[in-house]
């Protein structure tokens, strides 16, 4: 919602699964260069430390996708220990503390 708050087009945002639900990353960027996408920006949205699917399965799955000469695909990888994630874990920490009354 930020994203299509800030104008990035809302028909070029996705989600994409890696097993068991859909649609596929292929897919979504199948459907992305048909309505005129140029380059793809992705991340494990759901990982936020480096491991094997944001590394390695996240894109091979990407890469299975029929894309013409020239598309850029661009592993933004994971977050690690990012500082916007880290004020963000504290403000949860902080929020249920809260929430239970008190440190």
């Amino acid at each position: 919602r930020l994203l299509e708050e800030d104008g990035y087009n809302p028909d070029l945002l996705a989600l994409a699964w890696m097993e068991f639900k859909e649609p596929q990353p292929a897919e979504k960027i199948e459907e992305f260069i048909e309505l005129g996408a140029r380059r793809l920006l992705f991340f494990a949205a759901a990982i936020s430390a480096e491991s094997i699917h944001s590394q390695v399965d996240i894109p091979e799955l990407v890469h299975e996708a029929t894309v013409p000469e020239g598309f850029e695909r661009i592993n933004l990888g994971a977050w690690n220990d990012d500082p916007l994630v880290i004020a963000a874990i504290k403000e949860r920490i902080d929020r249920q503390f809260a929430d239970l009354g008190g440190g």
